[in-house]
């Protein structure tokens, strides 16, 4: 039986562009393609007027954020399908064992539903992270090719010019059962088991569809052999109290005395000195196959293992 799909897409997503015959797959009945760069301004009565079972959101981490803000905010509660085809691809790796679009696609299945969690900043609604500090410019702006050759040691050749001109933000951060003070350099606020392929989260860390988000936080560093220090424990999954901290949240709100630059889902989002930040338990549902989903994500009440 066929699953009839409207495609939402973002032909300029990656830096590699990947043509995609949709229709050479007999599971699926193409019933609209969206051009996301085009037809902005069509998508709701699109989508609110066509017969279809599921959404196909083709692009990158922008393209997908962008799309499942807009379902969240205008109540569409048509199932998703997420085909990765940009750079870091991190929302598709947090809940796929794989990124390969044909074991995507071949194996969709409207019988394999998952729930999983929106945030909301500031009444702005995002997938997967919420950022600000150094740290957020060195995920995106090291050179992908370079990511490629040499991993990790990529971010540290470019973080190296950026230590002496590391800010150092003054917090006051309230979440549901604690409060923090301090000075930090990076904050993030996430629901990701991938960040820029920087991070990597294992499952006790983070649950897509637990109610709660996570608060990432880099005490600012006041040597060298501190700051990589840090690096080496974010990229191992060593958090503790010394100047890597990882704390569950439903909420939080964060205090500072100045305005601060942030970026949200790999985008820059704007200025602020204060945040207020709560889960949207639930928010989304994904279509993905049981046999390709990601260890930890629970289907109809059971974690995959």
């Amino acid at each position: 039986m066929q699953i009839n799909v409207i495609i939402i897409s973002n032909p300029l997503a990656g830096k590699e562009k990947q043509e995609i015959s949709y229709s050479s797959y007999s599971n699926i009945n193409v019933v609209k393609e969206i051009d996301i760069t085009t037809d902005n301004g069509d998508i709701m009565s699109i989508l609110e007027e066509s017969v279809y079972d599921l959404i196909f959101i083709c692009g990158g981490d922008g393209t997908v954020s962008s799309v499942l803000s807009m379902l969240s905010q205008y109540d569409i509660q048509k199932p998703v399908a997420i085909i990765p085809l940009g750079t870091a691809n991190d929302i598709a790796k947090s809940i796929y064992t794989t990124i390969d679009i044909d074991s995507i696609i071949n194996s969709i299945s409207l019988d394999s539903l998952f729930e999983f969690d929106l945030g909301k900043i500031n009444n702005h609604i995002f997938s997967y992270a919420f950022s600000f500090g150094y740290l957020t410019d060195v995920q995106y702006e090291t050179n992908q090719r370079i990511k490629n050759r040499l991993g990790f040691f990529a971010y540290l050749l470019n973080a190296l010019p950026k230590l002496p001109k590391i800010k150092s933000y003054k917090l006051k951060i309230k979440t549901d059962n604690t409060v923090i003070r301090g000075s930090y350099s990076f904050c993030s606020i996430l629901n990701t088991k991938s960040l820029a392929n920087m991070i990597n989260f294992e499952d006790e860390y983070v649950s897509l569809d637990d109610g709660k988000f996570e608060l990432l936080l880099v005490k600012t560093p006041m040597s060298p052999s501190k700051y990589f220090s840090s690096l080496y424990k974010l990229r191992n999954n060593i958090f503790d109290t010394s100047n890597v901290i990882l704390i569950s949240t439903k909420s939080l709100t964060i205090e500072s005395s100045q305005q601060i630059d942030y970026g949200i889902d790999g985008e820059y989002g704007g200025k602020s000195n204060n945040f207020e930040f709560n889960v949207m338990n639930s928010a989304i549902r994904v279509a993905g196959p049981l046999s390709i989903l990601m260890k930890g994500v629970e289907f109809y009440g059971k974690k995959c293992k």
